[in-house]
Formats: C-alpha cells, sequence, structure tokens
C-alpha cells in the first residue's frame, strides 16, 4: 500500500512512515499545512486526506481526483484535480470544500507572497491567478504543458513547462521576464525554489534532480569563491542579495 514518509530536514533519514488504506498508486499532491499537518489526495475515493504529525488521519475532505494542494496566509487549502478541470478551497475554519469551475487539466498550485493563487493548466497552455476570494485576475500563456510551478520571494512565477522542456518566468502582473536557464530537462514533474533563490527540479525521465540559479545570468553581476561561507559562483544575483553575499566577503569580479 501508498504511505506517508516523514524525513529529517538535518539527516535526510526516515524518521517516520505512515501507511495509507487505499489502492498503490492512488495518492496525488502533498503539502504541510501552518500546523504541521500533511494534506495529500487520494483519487480513488475522491477525497483529500488530513494527516496529523503523528501519523494519524485527522480529517478528510471531498474533493474529485485531488492532484496539488497549496496553502494560502489564512490556512485554507487550495486544491487542483486535474481532468476534473475544477479548482477547490478548503476554508481554514469550516473545512468547507468550495469548487471553482473553468480551469483546464490544472495540476500545479502555488501561492504568492500577495495571497494571490497561481494555477497551472495543462490543458491550454496558461497559467490563472486568483484572489483567495477565487476571482480570476488574468490569465497568461506558458510553453507547451505546463504541469508545475513554483514562486520566488517577490511574487515572480516559474513555470515548468513539462512537454517543451524549459521554464516561463512571469513577474506578478503575468508580464514576461527572461526565463532561467535549467540545462537537462527532460519532461520533469515537479519544481521548487528554496531560500536561497535556488531552482530545484524533478527531471523524471532524467532519473535525477537539477538544481539552478533562480535568475538568469546578467553581466558584470559574478561572483567568486570567498570567505568563510564558500559562496561558490553566482551570477546574476540581485543587488540585495549580493550586497548579502558582499559582507561575507565576496567581491564582483
Amino acid at each position: 500500500a501508498d504511505a506517508l514518509v516523514k524525513i529529517d530536514s538535518n539527516t535526510g533519514e526516515v524518521v517516520a512512515s505512515v501507511a495509507l488504506a487505499s489502492s498503490p498508486g492512488s495518492f496525488r499532491g502533498l503539502a504541510v499545512d501552518h500546523e504541521n499537518n500533511a494534506w495529500t489526495g487520494d483519487i480513488l475515493n475522491s477525497v483529500v486526506l488530513k494527516v496529523n504529525s503523528t501519523g494519524s488521519v485527522i480529517d478528510t475532505y471531498s474533493v474529485p481526483t485531488a492532484v496539488g494542494i497549496a496553502f494560502d496566509s489564512q490556512g485554507s487549502g487550495w486544491i487542483t484535480t486535474g481532468y476534473s478541470n475544477d479548482v477547490y478551497k478548503i476554508d481554514a475554519v469550516t473545512g468547507t470544500a468550495t469548487p471553482f469551475n473553468g480551469y483546464q487539466t490544472s495540476v500545479g498550485v502555488a501561492v504568492d507572497p500577495f495571497d494571490n493563487i497561481w494555477i497551472a493548466n495543462s490543458g491550454n497552455n496558461t497559467v490563472s491567478k486568483l484572489g483567495n476570494n477565487g476571482i480570476v485576475l488574468g490569465v497568461f500563456a506558458t510553453g507547451p504543458l505546463p504541469y508545475y510551478l513554483a514562486i520566488d520571494a517577490n511574487g515572480n512565477v516559474l513555470i515548468l513547462n513539462t512537454n517543451g522542456n524549459s521554464l516561463t518566468k512571469l513577474n506578478n502582473a503575468g508580464v514576461v521576464l527572461p526565463a532561467p536557464s535549467v540545462p537537462g530537462l527532460t519532461t520533469a514533474y515537479g519544481i521548487a525554489i528554496d531560500a536561497a533563490e535556488k531552482i530545484w527540479v524533478a527531471n523524471s525521465y532524467g532519473y535525477n534532480i537539477i538544481q539552478a540559479d533562480c535568475t538568469p545570468a546578467v553581466p558584470g553581476m559574478q561572483l567568486t569563491k570567498c570567505g568563510p561561507s564558500k559562496c561558490a559562483t553566482y551570477i546574476g544575483m540581485k543587488v540585495a542579495q549580493c550586497t548579502k553575499l558582499i559582507k561575507k566577503g565576496c567581491k564582483l569580479v
């Protein structure tokens, strides 16, 4: 049977494994809410499971074919449903699941720093921007088959175009920006941005994970290895990031 696995963030070791009662391969999507509960979609039984940190299922929500999960600042869950073409909001207070219609094979979902919700519509090669009341604020074109997306600290959106083996980058208003180069993408199925503004991509057919800089290269903004922090080589960092690294002993070259 499928299981939720808990991994220690410091050691990388598996510290818990919780078996879930459903058929193998029926679970999609995973996110952790503000209270450290894990949520996952059980597409076979058309529910979303809420599992506490000890591994007990403490709630279920009726959502068909849930495949993507994210949380807004109020703790409400936003769920994409793939071929069901709906997006659900699960209210943090009442637990009520409210559907919003009109999406096209939506998979990826993320919440920006301004509490807008971004949905990847792989069925028509767009992303939708919603307010946290569910009202659509904009729809923007992407590359082919945008399955997943991630948002940086400034609210810029990086969309992983699975069929195009490429990224599309939009600012928070939906304007296209130069996208980072991520060599070696091969039908990738997951993307995240860490606190250091590094991109991580799950490269499905490459059988690996790729790390890349979040910002494309900009001439004159290169930092060399230096100082006790061993900054490595940073290209195209934002001015604020460069300033932080310079304070650590790095120098512009």
